[in-house]
């Protein structure tokens, strides 16, 4: 049961769903959970989960709190 709630919470689709959240709320930022999903996997394409890349991927300039919320969650 609980890992079943696990990889709900953190599959993909819910991932970009809490990314989009966070650039809204923190940047006022509309960008669509489609286009999230691409970064996501170009991240994971490259195998690199820095601040730098993910803020490169999603086109932010020094966003450290966001992109370690975005780290945070790519972890999972």
């Amino acid at each position: 049961q609980l890992e079943e709630l696990a990889q709900d919470a953190f599959c993909l689709d819910n991932c970009a769903i809490h990314i989009q959240r966070i650039f809204k709320r923190e940047l006022n930022v509309d960008i669509s959970v489609e286009d999230i999903k691409r970064d996501i996997e170009r991240l994971y394409s490259k195998g690199k989960y820095d601040s730098k890349s993910i803020c490169k991927v999603f086109n932010l300039s020094n966003v450290g709190s966001v992109s370690s919320i975005i780290s945070l969650l790519l972890s999972l």
